[in-house]
């Protein structure tokens, strides 16, 4: 386990496959965190992404995580036991975040960033920061485009299924036309 070993996984099933460039990346939730440290590996092989409210490690601020590690200790061997991916991903939630810290996306890389309207903290003052960190994602470079899914949940492909779509088939056609 753990996202280094995930992202290796991944190198060698795309690696087998036959995929070694002209990708495009599209991840949801804690798959920013994976499509971006493939990407800062693999930084000439990403043609384009689309996250859809992606993890950011802006929001992940030390505090924010003892809070969850709190939230989540009593339930650990229930995970581990029903749900071993969430087990491994509070388990490792501090030292991916200590990895991902460390780990820009290219700024090349072209992004489209949609975000929930209703974050998963809706509620809560970790709301408003979740906002604001994928602002400051889409701020750090011109290759970003911000969209927000307004009327949407953390879910936003199932409940904008549209939204999710266009921003797919705009991106991949601004990279093939670009490649062209």
């Amino acid at each position: 386990h753990g996202i280094v070993n995930g992202i290796q996984g991944l190198e060698i099933g795309l690696k087998s496959l036959g995929f070694t460039g002209e990708i495009m990346l599209v991840a949801h939730s804690l798959g920013g965190f994976y499509a971006t440290l493939y990407a800062s590996r693999h930084p000439n092989e990403i043609k384009t992404a689309v996250f859809i409210d992606t993890n950011t490690s802006c929001f992940f601020t030390d505090e924010f995580i003892r809070k969850e590690e709190d939230k989540i200790k009593s339930k650990m061997e229930e995970f581990k036991r029903d749900n071993v991916g969430v087990y491994y991903i509070y388990g490792d939630l501090q030292a991916t975040v200590d990895i991902m810290r460390k780990t820009a996306f290219p700024s090349h890389i072209s992004v489209i960033d949609i975000v929930a309207e209703r974050t998963p903290f809706e509620g809560t003052p970790d709301a408003e920061r979740w906002k604001a960190c994928h602002r400051q994602f889409v701020d750090a470079s011109p290759n970003r485009q911000g969209i927000m899914a307004h009327g949407s949940g953390h879910y936003v492909f199932q409940e904008k299924r549209e939204l999710v779509i266009d921003a797919i088939v705009k991106a991949y056609k601004d990279a093939v036309t670009k490649a062209l």
